[in-house]
């Protein structure tokens, strides 16, 4: 042992501390079934952590942090639902509807339309819908 009049957190390998211990209040596995199949229907963290509360009768000192169930949910998501940046996605969209003349080159800048016009939107809609609804 250490003869100083400081306190130590550690001394020869035990812990010494005034403060408990924090509790372990990670998900325990049928949390995480709940949180897998309610990631698969789209809920975000926040609702699937309120409804841990309600499905499992807990109290707000067992409750999971939210950044526990988040980190959860969203790598759930990212590895097996394959929710991941559409970056790649987006930036094919917009080079294929972009001048081709400036596709020849990446960092050049580019000027494009897109069709979010309410009235195209309006066309698109009446084109699509079934013949009984064209009056």
């Amino acid at each position: 042992m250490l003869q100083d009049e400081a306190s130590k957190f550690y001394e020869a390998g035990k812990h010494f501390s005034q403060s408990p211990d924090a509790p372990n209040r990670s998900l325990k596995e049928r949390h995480k079934q709940y949180c897998r199949l309610m990631a698969s229907e789209g809920l975000m963290p926040l609702r699937i952590r309120n409804g841990l509360r309600t499905n499992f009768s807990m109290s707000s000192a067992e409750m999971p942090p939210l950044s526990t169930v988040q980190s959860f949910v969203n790598n759930f998501a990212r590895t097996r639902l394959a929710k991941r940046d559409r970056i790649h996605d987006i930036n094919a969209m917009v080079k294929a509807r972009a001048d081709p003349v400036s596709q020849s080159d990446d960092n050049a800048p580019i000027t494009f339309t897109w069709p979010e016009d309410s009235l195209v939107l309006l066309e698109t809609a009446l084109t699509q819908a079934p013949q009984f609804l064209l009056v």
